[in-house]
């Protein structure tokens, strides 16, 4: 009994241990601590030497569960379904990933092509625009040319005094181009029009100019020879002076001195006038 407590520390009976049932393969399942007992216990020794040989019916039963393990494993040929199978699914999915991108590559290249094109017609246009830029440059000197050979016969009076009521301005222009011409002169003063400037009357402004057309060229170029020996005339009082009458927007390199500053003179006084007109009270301040 002392073997058994010492063998068996847990006091459980052998039998119990050796009850449990593991199936047809019980005889060759047996666990570690049974393997020692019987290896250290010299009465069971016969027990071992008994059951050294393994019934027939132990051995059917293993046959058995080896067959049924076996059949439900796979075989070869379902392992060559599978993979074709997979194979199958991934061909497919790389013919469609396939096929994208070369839709890709083709929208791609259709946009670089695109994009060359519009480029190339960009750089068309800036190139049309510039050279647009100096026809319209040339275009505008051209006209600007045209307007001061249409004003060729013209003559511009300043500083003229105006009448309170209507004038005879063709009469006060000949009385004064007579002023200035020769005594002797057979020019027959004609004119085409004569007219003040176009502009409302102003007392801060002076009286507006005189422009006149004279009929015949070498009449008005006779008046202007003999104005650049007298630039300045006074007429019953009053001072002023003329010169050719151009256009606005006419070339500094085609008029003198004296009618550029006027030509100044009036873009300033534009200027100014389109700044009051803008900002009444910069112009009018209220007083502090």
């Amino acid at each position: 009994m002392g073997r058994n407590r010492r063998g068996d520390p847990t006091g459980t009976p052998r039998s119990s241990q050796a009850g449990q049932s593991y199936g047809p393969m019980d005889g060759f399942l047996q666990t570690p601590a049974d393997t020692r007992d019987e290896a250290g216990d010299p009465k069971m020794a016969a027990h071992s030497a008994a059951t050294g040989d393994t019934p027939a019916s132990t051995l059917e039963g293993i046959g058995d569960e080896l067959r049924t393990i076996a059949a439900s494993m796979a075989t070869k040929a379902d392992l060559l379904v599978l993979t074709t199978t997979i194979q199958d699914a991934l061909r497919a999915e790389m013919a469609g990933i396939r096929t994208e991108v070369t839709a890709q590559g083709t929208r791609i290249q259709e946009l670089e092509h695109s994009h060359e094109a519009h480029t190339a017609r960009l750089v068309a246009t800036d190139t049309a625009v510039a050279r647009q830029g100096v026809l319209l440059l040339q275009l505008r000197r051209a006209v600007e040319d045209l307007d001061n050979r249409g004003r060729r016969c013209n003559i511009r009076v300043r500083g003229l005094p105006e009448a309170e009521g209507e004038e005879d301005v063709e009469d006060t222009l000949t009385a004064l181009f007579r002023m200035i011409l020769p005594a002797d002169t057979s020019l027959a003063l004609r004119y085409e029009r004569a007219h003040r400037a176009l502009r409302p009357r102003s007392l801060e402004d002076g009286p507006r100019d005189i422009i006149c057309c004279i009929h015949s060229f070498a009449t008005k170029d006779a008046i202007m020879k003999a104005a650049r020996a007298q630039p300045t005339w006074d007429y019953h009082g009053a001072q002023g002076h003329w010169g050719p009458a151009r256009g606005r927007n006419a070339h500094p390199a085609d008029v003198g001195e004296d009618h550029r500053r006027d030509l100044h003179n009036d873009a300033v006084r534009r200027r100014k006038a389109e700044i009051d007109d803008r900002h009444p009270d910069a112009a009018h301040p209220p007083a502090s």
